[in-house]
């Protein structure tokens, strides 16, 4: 199969009666992604959005019947992520959302693993050593996601177009002081989605992997990094691009996203960032 053939396989067509799961769905990137590709899609489609804040998830939603006059089902699950069982993950998610249909009527089954946080950003790397708060950290960026995307592909097989996102960031490529779990983290689990990529390649060519970097968006972590980062240098790098206002908005970044998926223009597995031609 030439490189050209495989790219263009990897697009999506959002129109289409769709199983979409948004994780980290209250605010910022997640509900601005959920919004715009719950937009697109069709009638019967169902949209599933999780989240620790339940009124975060309630405006998501309001908005997203706002802007899609069609036939959507959303549904709104209030989950805490830091310790859950894979029966957990699969009674109260896709058990209460897929129950009574058939998963053959979904042209497009869509996972967009946009959980996360950005760990403590006062200490340096040298000053972790609390087992508990490392374990609950890794447990919900990473332990948490590896879990909710096996039990993802278990429900959908080779018999269904795939697409699974994992928002990712520079910092799971490039180290910044200040960040450690963060940068860690993030890069613990695009390695995970690579390999999942690598391993599916040639088996399964109903699925595409992408991790997507958004950029620096203006957001709640970016907020903390300028204002609580140990390293004050990296606080300054923030405090520019707020200030230069080169710091991105949700809609931007969500509009580069949605570009990529629907022209499908890259390997699965690859690490794509917003600022990538």
């Amino acid at each position: 199969m030439s490189s050209i053939q495989q790219k263009s396989m990897n697009a999506v067509d959002l129109t289409q009666k769709t199983f979409f799961l948004m994780s980290g769905a209250s605010r910022g990137i997640g509900r601005t992604m959920a919004i715009e590709c719950a937009a697109k899609m069709a009638t019967g489609s169902v949209i599933v959005l999780i989240a620790r804040s339940t009124a975060g998830l309630e405006e998501t939603k309001a908005q997203i019947l706002a802007k899609n006059p069609s036939n959507v089902t959303v549904f709104l699950l209030t989950l805490d992520l830091t310790r859950p069982s894979a029966d957990q993950i699969s009674s109260a998610i896709f058990d209460a959302t897929l129950s009574e249909r058939n998963l053959d009527e979904f042209k497009l089954a869509m996972i967009v693993h946009n959980v996360g946080s950005i760990g403590d950003v006062k200490r340096y790397a040298k000053d972790f050593s609390d087992i508990d708060e490392l374990h609950d950290y890794y447990a919900v960026n990473v332990f948490s996601v590896v879990a909710l995307n096996s039990e993802f592909m278990k429900r959908f097989d080779v018999q269904t177009r795939r697409l699974i996102v994992n928002i990712t960031s520079k910092c799971s490529l490039v180290p910044f002081k200040s960040l450690t779990m963060y940068c860690s983290g993030k890069a613990a689990r695009e390695m995970y989605f690579r390999t999942l990529a690598l391993e599916e390649a040639e088996r399964d060519p109903t699925l595409t992997v992408l991790n997507y970097a958004p950029g620096p968006v203006q957001t709640e972590m970016t907020h903390e990094i300028e204002n609580n980062a140990v390293a004050f240098d990296v606080r300054a790098i923030f405090k520019g691009l707020r200030e230069e206002r080169t710091i991105l908005q949700p809609i931007e970044t969500t509009i580069k996203f949605l570009k990529v998926i629907e022209t499908g223009d890259y390997v699965s597995g690859a690490h794509i960032d917003y600022y990538d031609n």
